[in-house]
């Protein structure tokens, strides 16, 4: 929008190249940033992103307020890992410390439970579950501890020796484990060699396969992956191979002893991965996570090494994650994790203390979460859990505090010039949209030419919440479901603050919120849009 009237205040120090009438102040609507966190654009381009999304998760029609986190675990000792086993009669969730795997399905906030598995020298764990004739079974290999073999009640320590053994290979230098035609691939801890076993099996002698040869640049083979090129496992899937220098082989067919059923299909190249588990399964796509960002595998075919950094995911953020990078955890890699349910995928930094990148899948579009100290995610039961330096385990985007402490949502748009640039504006009024259960607190602020100041918090936005509908117990008239629900897609009352007096002034304005979030419940707010009543003067030197 083109702001041309002339102002009726004359900014002290400024001289206006000509006199005009007084022109009354115009609204200009500021929707929701649905571009999320934006770092790649430059600020005079008026873009719809926001230079500050923190707690603010980026929907498809607008900006959802995180929830907080809820302690529902504790290890006591750092976490180092988080799987799961599955089937369609047993679920559990473990988290391993640096000594011991436990089974923490039941739930208990104030008590460490007994170790399903004691002894152990490592806990930073690849975990891969594994159908067969006799049973669904979930392997966990560390590189340091022989890998241990969960049947949906017991572990069993894998060794040559043991029911089911694993011959050929020591299963203690074993510190990666995926599945690819039905058959189970490890990694073989700081060497070029992956190792695999017969069809349908979680035993038996155990192959070579050496990529020796293969990779160029050093370093050692890292994780490997399934690669489809649809959404799902068919025909198609290829078997990739990536090393500690970005170096990655994809081969195709069965049988990888069968010099007909098996073949290298191409060697690339991308930036350092950081971590064995820092990647995830996207569609038909692998999405790394690099030293120059979260790349697409398939990027990697057709680009430059040098060029992949504009093809990563992670673009919007990339000053941001390449200052992450700078910095290492040399006890814990970073994560990916995606949360279907709610097309999120997160990335964990354990060294910077308390901050996730988070992502909408569908959308692409980025935010920073503050607050929740990851050490590693696990989405069990369709919800999603992470675990964090001292061994608390937390529900996440569950109830309306930090394990009651109050978080902050906070939010600055990529600043506008509304197409004057030579002109000097002026705003006195700002209101908030929202659509959301209950009346937000919710601050409204300013900032001016590309600066990002924000005032002091406002009070705290208390969600009431509480406990949802029992089913066959709560009357259906006077329940309250689905209360903790994320997936509640009604449409929610909508909100509008009304008028409140903003001071700002400047060529260009940047439209702010904040909210401290402090309550028993989840907080269900997400932004609309913001209005700004805007006086532009004439052009001033």
């Amino acid at each position: 929008m083109s702001l041309v009237r002339p102002a009726r205040l004359r900014p002290s120090g400024r001289v206006e190249t000509k006199s005009a009438k007084e022109a009354p102040a115009v609204p200009v609507k500021f929707p929701a940033p649905l571009a999320g966190w934006v770092e790649n654009q430059n600020l005079a381009t008026n873009g719809t992103g926001a230079v500050v999304c923190e707690n603010m998760f980026p929907t498809s029609r607008g900006l959802r307020v995180r929830g907080g986190s809820t302690k529902v675990a504790t290890v006591g000792a750092r976490a180092r890992s988080m799987f799961t086993y599955e089937t369609a009669t047993v679920a559990k969730l473990f988290c391993a410390t640096g000594s011991a795997i436990y089974d923490i399905t039941a739930m208990d906030p104030n008590t460490v439970p007994s170790a399903a598995v004691s002894g152990l020298a490592s806990g930073y764990f690849s975990t891969e579950q594994m159908g067969t004739v006799g049973g669904e079974f979930l392997y966990a290999v560390n590189g340091t501890d022989s890998a241990r073999l969960f049947n949906g009640a017991t572990w069993t320590t894998i060794t040559g020796v043991s029911t089911p053994a694993i011959t050929g290979i020591t299963t203690s230098t074993l510190s990666f484990v995926w599945k690819h035609k039905n058959r189970l691939w490890f990694v073989e801890k700081n060497t070029k060699n992956a190792w695999y076993l017969p069809v349908d099996s979680v035993g038996g002698a155990a192959a070579q396969f050496s990529l020796a040869g293969v990779f160029q640049k050093g370093g050692a083979l890292l994780f490997g992956v399934t690669w489809s090129q649809d959404s799902g496992d068919g025909m198609d899937d290829r078997i990739v191979f990536v090393s500690t220098e970005g170096e990655i082989a994809v081969y195709q067919g069965t049988n990888p002893a069968s010099a007909t059923d098996w073949g290298l299909v191409g060697l690339y190249n991308m930036p350092a991965p950081r971590g064995k588990k820092c990647h995830i399964r996207a569609g038909g796509d692998v999405i790394i996570g690099t030293d120059a960002g979260a790349i697409p595998l398939s990027a990697s075919i057709d680009k430059d090494p040098a060029a992949l950094s504009a093809a990563a995911v992670s673009s919007a953020i990339e000053t941001s994650w390449l200052k992450s990078t700078r910095t290492w955890d040399a006890i814990q890699a970073w994560e990916m994790v995606k949360w279907p349910q709610e097309n999120m995928l997160i990335v964990s930094l354990p060294h910077e203390g308390a901050i996730s990148f988070v992502a909408n899948i569908q959308t692409g579009r980025w935010a920073k979460y503050i607050g929740w100290d990851a050490q590693c995610f696990a989405v069990f039961d369709e919800r999603l859990y992470f675990a964090d330096i001292s061994g608390n385990v937390f529900a996440a985007e569950r109830g309306g505090t930090d394990n009651g402490a109050a978080y902050i949502a906070r939010l600055s748009y990529i600043a506008s010039d509304f197409e004057s640039p030579a002109q000097f504006k002026v705003t006195g009024l700002m209101r908030g949209t929202f659509q959301a259960v209950g009346t937000p607190v919710v601050q409204l602020s300013a900032s001016s030419d590309y600066s990002t100041v924000f005032p002091a918090l406002p009070n705290a936005f208390v969600p009431s919440g509480g406990a949802g509908a029992k089913w066959d117990v709560s009357l259906w008239d006077q329940a309250k479901w689905d209360d903790d629900g994320l997936n509640n897609y009604l449409v929610k009352p909508t909100y509008t603050t009304g008028w409140v007096p903003v001071a700002a002034q400047g060529y260009a304005l940047s439209p702010q919120m904040q909210m401290v979030i402090s309550g028993t419940g989840r907080p269900d707010v997400e932004l609309v849009q913001i209005d700004m009543m805007i006086e532009a003067g004439g052009a001033v030197g």
